[in-house]
């Protein structure tokens, strides 16, 4: 512990030791001007010291390090441990926040208890608000079934690692005629209780609860009523806990319910497995124990973020890794006592109709518009409930129920080969609750495949390749037709918006550019579908921009052109669709379900036919009912498969359906309802549900990846089946790739066959609280014999255009620019990776913008979402937005206002793609100083900061506006102060042109902005347009453009709503006009000069004759052009 830093021992004179202290030892008895320095021990003697006095000098020495070293880790531990408590008890914080968001937003109605423990309450993601809405609703379920017992003992509700949590006050309230003869039990280490006491005892809501209320003097106990007991203990000091309970409470004589929210999984293992074994010492209780498990492996992307989540805030989930699945949970409570441990993750949990009704489910929507259900089911999956039961006679009554239900049920179907069995994983029958159906009916053995005989396949791989700069990372986008050796991937939901860009995959260099991609006014979209008819030909049907609005909007591509067609007759996103072939040879569509408006599921097939439109067909046989989500694949001309999907309540719904399409006019489709088996044994199709899979035909058949189940997460073997349809049967086996890579998420993931083989592109998700994954790379499914001639990379980037193609280069083959099919060639903004203070400053000499990638720029580019904003900022604080009524705004024509809105009205009406758009001003006196984050937006300043190599910038900076914009273009205009894009959520193009380009933009004398709307250029033959050289510059979450001063440039926001920080800074030593410069464009003062010069040189011509007049200043315009050509 303690660090030896040098030992002297010469052969006569003075010895010393030279030491360190760590400055960990901060309750020590060593000085505290002692910590973290070095030190010396130094005995002086005589130069003719004998060898005996040396060696007990030496001695002495040693004894007294041994001494300090011994103290030292002593303090050292304790020190870690308090650190270690800290962390536990700030996760409290980061729930109770959460738990307040979901009780203002879902029980507006009931009395608001965790409004007393949240000073400052923030709106929580919906994602975020569901996933604990359900762990307080199972909770809340457990503790109200034990009110509810009717044994008429005492009871006593034991709540283990409580923190702020008014769980005994909300009963009190909510279930009062159940609480009479109820002791309510908050335990949590002493320093939080402390407080959590002072809160209850200065708020008359909560202690008005309790009756007889007096704070105690006695040890551990801080609060004491007569429900309501606060006990200040460290749960790993069970004897001082088991103490306080016997001197309050007849233990013995009580009902007991110990609850435990993810608290102590905090614990070390041993610690924790104590208190479960702490609490079957008591006759008759049960345990509730709610927290992580690993359900598919500690490789999965979502247990990576977890684990890491809490890792980084020091507050390692420690159980987890003893006890990963919820076999191993079982084990656990078994070995510890407990004859009868019944346990479920939450995401099977929330599709039990004795846990919640249809209704329920359904209101949830409701209240929040909701579309992240895969996101939901990792949550819900990585959670479990256990409930585990020991009562006086329940042992001998069940322990013949126990046995059998852990002899009868071997093997599981679902089971990865070596995994431990489905009885290690079985919901015992004394509790129906939670009691899954497995018959042996559903599992028999299907004796036509026991003689099979079996035939060697080529191993298959999931082979990985990575896209650079983590480019093409989007999930719930749609795979855009280009060629035989390129593909699109369109829309969908990038790093931090919708997209309406479409990333191209191809094997070569394809001559890609003249082929023209979707449109403009094709707005950014997710969960749509785009199907490939004859030729190059596809189409384009719904989706969405928000889960509230659905869209209706259908684009056709014939050639190389778009054009809207016949809207949907219903939006809808998340539907299904196939190609079909119809008997005159031409291509039709199908589309069956989706989520439509108010989030109703739909039912109705519909068919698109090029001559004849959208039209709704009859339905006979097997009718599968509403459901979005689902995956239909077609196999022959007019028939196909449809799989899965979820209800309107969100329960992923089971069943195959086999359907064709008849009559002369295919007016009517019939549906064969399919029995379904796994690998080769009969199975109850309720396994095999699948939200959001994807169902692909390559050259080695049918398969089904990705998605999410009803019965819960997917495996790393469950991911990838083979699908053989036999009708009336349709059968599922496991594929198993060996996996060449990092693991894939295949979750919003595209899945497209090219070249006979299957391609992953995209996905991802957020992973809750814990951070996003997204995959940053491509994944094929090939076998381990194939010799690929050329795997799809990721290419170019394209963003829409209706005029031409404009390309964002990430590889070299597609070259420095991409000629657009009218006007000059169009140069792409370099990207570059800043490595010093001194590189930015050739690149400011160098004067030519520059796109700067791989900036730590704060964290603001992960929390600035919309809900964010408006908490910091305040949703009632007033802003001055530029309102226009054409999505170019045009300053010279004004063709916009200036409003004063609410900003929480302005950005909700933006997100929603209202033309509006906020360049912040100060806070006070916006017309004597420029805008500054720091001073007008202090609640969010500290989440935006300019790292060191950009100190330059900062250490000069004149004004850091905040820019928030809708689907709106800002006006082509200079800056005359150079200054930084920093784009902190959405995508965003800019145009810039040279300085050396300003003649030919119809800029007037004395103003810095033009009229021409750059990004709609109509007529190639406009003079102007054949002179200039405009750079372009695509923005994602993070880049930072750096645009020289002079440098005419327009912006125009590319998906969703657009939110950046705009840093301007003085890069001259002089030379910048007096006075006020609100914004950062003020002409230079030589500039200012001279134009007045020039009036005086005009009225110095007035008394000469018009020609002569205009002779003169011809002449001396044409010396000012040359003098302005020979400077530099």
């Amino acid at each position: 512990m303690l660090e030896l830093k040098h030992f002297q021992l010469p052969a006569s004179g003075p010895c010393s030791i030279s030491y360190t202290v760590p400055r960990v030892l901060e309750q020590s008895t060593l000085p505290t001007s002692t910590l973290g320095k070095s030190h010396r021990i130094t005995y002086s003697e005589t130069p003719t010291l004998g060898g005996e006095r040396r060696a007990s000098i030496i001695f002495n020495l040693g004894q007294r390090i041994q001494e300090m070293d011994s103290s030292a880790r002593v303090i050292s531990k304790t020190a870690k441990k308090e650190r270690l408590d800290e962390s536990i008890m700030l996760t409290n914080n980061s729930s109770i926040v959460s738990k307040r968001s979901v009780e203002r937003l879902y029980y507006p109605n009931e009395p608001q208890f965790f409004r007393h423990f949240v000073k400052k309450p923030q709106r929580r993601s919906p994602l975020i608000n569901r996933g604990y809405w359900l762990r307080m609703k199972a909770i809340d379920h457990v503790v109200h079934d034990f009110l509810d017992d009717s044994a008429g003992m005492e009871k006593v509700v034991i709540n283990l690692g409580c923190g702020y949590d008014p769980l005994p006050f909300q009963c009190l309230s909510k279930y009062a005629q159940a609480c009479h003869n109820v002791v309510f039990i908050d335990v949590d280490y002493g320093k939080l209780m402390a407080k959590k006491c002072e809160v209850v005892l200065q708020t008359p809501e909560l202690h008005e609860l309790l009756s007889n209320t007096s704070r105690a003097a006695d040890q551990g106990v801080l609060l004491r009523s007569d429900h309501y007991l606060a006990v200040g203990c460290d749960l790993r000091d069970l004897r001082m806990l088991d103490d306080i309970l016997a001197q309050e409470l007849d233990m013995a004589s009580s009902m007991i319910l110990c609850t435990a929210e993810v608290s102590i999984t905090y614990m070390d293992v041993g610690a924790a497995d104590a208190v479960i074994g702490w609490g079957s010492q008591f006759h008759d209780v049960r345990f509730c124990l709610l927290e992580q498990f690993l359900p598919a492996g500690l490789d999965h992307p979502f247990a990576k973020a977890m684990i890491r989540h809490f890792e980084k805030f020091q507050t390692p989930l420690r159980s987890i890794h003893n006890y990963k699945s919820l076999a191993d949970q079982q084990d656990r409570f078994l070995t510890r006592g407990w004859p009868v441990p019944v346990v479920q993750s939450l995401w099977e949990l929330w599709s039990s109709p004795s846990f919640l009704g249809p209704g329920e489910r359904i209101a949830l929507d409701i209240i929040e518009p909701f579309d992240e259900w895969e996101e939901f089911a990792l949550f819900a999956s990585h959670y479990f409930l256990l409930l585990a039961t020991k009562s006086r006679d329940a042992v001998g009554d069940n322990q013949e129920v126990i046995n059998r239900d852990v002899e009868q049920l071997h093997h599981d179907p679902w089971a990865p080969e070596g995994s431990p069995s489905t009885a290690q994983k079985f919901n015992a029958s004394v509790d129906s609750r939670f009691h899954r159906h497995l018959s042996s009916e559903d599992c028999r053995v299907r004796t036509s495949d026991q003689g099979a005989k079996h035939v060697a396949q080529p191993e298959p791989y999931l082979r990985y390749h990575e896209n650079l700069n983590r480019q093409g990372c989007r999930r719930f986008g749609a795979e855009l037709p280009i060629g035989m050796r390129a593909v699109g991937h369109h829309g969908g939901l990038g790093l931090q918006a919708r997209l309406n860009t479409t990333d191209i995959y191809s094997n070569h260099d394809t001559g890609m550019d003249s082929l023209r991609l979707l449109p403009t006014t094709v707005r950014p979209r997710m969960c749509h579908t785009i199907t490939r008819l004859n030729g190059s030909d596809c189409l384009l049907v719904g989706g969405r921009t928000s889960p509230e609005i659905p869209l209706a909007d259908c684009w056709l591509r014939e050639g190389h052109d778009w054009q809207r067609i016949e809207d949907l007759p219903v939006p809808r996103y998340r539907h299904c669709v196939v190609q079909l072939q119809t008997m005159d040879g031409d291509s039709a569509v199908l589309v069956f379900g989706g989520r439509g408006p108010a989030g109703k599921v739909l039912d109705d097939w519909l068919l698109w036919e090029k001559q004849r439109g959208w039209k709704q067909l009859s339905i006979s046989g097997d009718q599968p009912g509403s459901s979005f989500g689902a995956s239909m694949i077609g196999i022959r001309d007019v028939e196909g498969l449809l799989l899965g999907g979820m209800t309107q309540d969100g329960i992923v719904r089971s069943g195959c359906w086999y359907w064709t399409i008849k009559g002369p006019d295919l007016d009517t489709i019939s549906c064969q309802r399919l029995a379904s088996s796994f690998d080769g044994r009969m199975c109850s199709d309720s396994n095999l549900g699948r939200f959001g899979a994807s169902l692909v035909s390559t050259s080695k058949g049918m398969s089904m990846i990705g998605g999410i189940a009803g019965g819960g997460i997917l495996t790393q073997d469950q991911e990838i089946l083979s699908i053989n349809l036999k009708c009336p049967e349709i059968r599922f086996s496991k594929i198993k790739p060996k996996l060449a890579g990092p693991r894939p998420l295949l979750i919003g993931c595209t899945v497209l066959n090219h070249c006979g083989n299957a391609y992953i592109l995209g996905g991802g998700a957020v992973c809750f609280s814990f951070g996003a994954h997204h995959n940053e790379g491509i994944w094929v499914l090939e076998d381990s014999g194939t010799i690929m001639e050329s795997p799809l990379r990721l290419a170019v980037k394209y963003i829409t255009s209706t005029t031409s193609m404009q390309a964002n280069c990430t590889q070299s083959t597609a070259g420095d620019g991409i000629r657009p099919q009218s006007g000059p060639a169009v140069i792409a903004v370099p990207k570059l990776h800043l490595e010093s203070a001194d590189h930015f400053h050739k690149i400011l000499n160098a004067g030519r913008p520059v796109i700067l990638k791989g900036l730590e720029v704060g964290p603001c580019t992960q929390t600035w979402t919309s809900e964010y904003l408006k908490e910091q900022v305040g949703v009632d604080r007033e802003v001055v937005v530029h309102s226009a009524i054409t999505q170019f705004m045009n300053f010279q024509a004004k063709n916009f206002t200036y409003d004063t809105m609410r900003f929480g009205e302005f950005v909700d009406m933006a997100a929603k793609g209202k033309q509006l758009y906020l360049r912040s001003l100060a806070l006070d006196q916006p017309s004597e100083r420029p805008a500054t984050l720091a001073q007008d937006f202090p609640a969010i300043a500290e989440d935006f900061g300019l790292p060191s190599t950009l100190a330059f910038v900062a250490e000069n900076a004149h004004s850091s506006p905040l820019r928030i914009s809708g689907p709106v273009s800002i006006w082509l205009h200079y800056d005359v102060m150079a200054n930084v894009l920093c784009q902190i959520r959405g995508a965003k193009r800019l145009l810039l042109y040279p300085p050396t380009d300003i003649t030919h933009l119809q800029i007037p004398p004395g103003a810095s902005s033009s009229p021409i709307n750059v990004f709609e250029v109509k007529d190639s033959t406009d003079s102007w347009l054949s002179k200039v050289h405009p750079h372009e510059a695509l923005l994602e979450p993070g880049d930072v453009l750096f645009i020289p001063s002079l440098w005419p440039h327009a912006v125009s926001p590319t998906s969703g709503l657009s939110v950046a920080v705009n840093v301007f800074f003085r890069h001259l030593r002089s030379g910048y006009a007096p006075g006020k410069d609100i914004y950062g464009n003020r002409d230079l003062q030589a500039y200012e000069r001279g134009r007045r010069d020039i009036d005086k040189i005009v009225r110095a011509f007035n008394e000469l004759p018009c020609e002569a007049a205009r002779f003169y200043l011809k002449r001396l315009a044409e010396e000012l052009s040359d003098k302005a050509m020979s400077i530099g």
